[in-house]
């Protein structure tokens, strides 16, 4: 049995890219190691999504106290279900917010990290370079600067609307 050193699913028979994240393995007898990175155009045609300008984004929020934010927010959650391919499984915007709600902010922390790990699998699922950076949109919303992870999930969304 052989499993994709990216996200840990068990590959078919004879797999040289994960069909789940489309990480490109070499098979050495029973041993799967990841190979060096390949960034070519993926089979798998990309969702069309909205490209914005962040700075644009940044200074509608705050000329709007806020209310482009949450437009933002909930087009962005739309965005990367959609683009992470499970739109019915994951949680949308009203289930998002709900949550971070009722469990103050804890969810939604959560919610910042999950984001990471699913937009990394997506860029390796469509050939598109894209850091795991939940650790980072981790540590910005524990901090009260969830603008900053906004931006930085607004450029990954923006390199594979391209």
């Amino acid at each position: 049995m052989k499993f994709c050193p990216n996200c840990g699913k068990q590959l078919p028979e004879g797999a040289s890219v994960c069909p789940f994240c489309g990480t490109a393995v070499v098979t050495n007898g029973a041993q799967t190691q990841q190979a060096a990175p390949t960034y070519t155009a993926s089979s798998a045609s990309r969702p069309k999504i909205q490209k914005r300008e962040v700075l644009t984004a940044i200074l509608l929020t705050f000329l709007t106290c806020g209310i482009y934010g949450f437009v933002w927010f909930i087009s962005m959650i739309g965005e990367i279900n959609r683009v992470c391919d499970d739109e019915k499984s994951s949680n949308g915007a009203v289930t998002v917010i709900l949550l971070g709600i009722i469990t103050c902010g804890i969810y939604t922390i959560y919610w910042w990290y999950q984001t990471g790990k699913r937009l990394h699998a997506a860029g390796n699922k469509y050939g598109v370079p894209i850091d795991d950076n939940s650790v980072l949109y981790l540590v910005f919303s524990l901090f009260g600067l969830a603008i900053v992870s906004f931006c930085l999930v607004q450029s990954d969304l923006n390199k594979l609307a391209e």
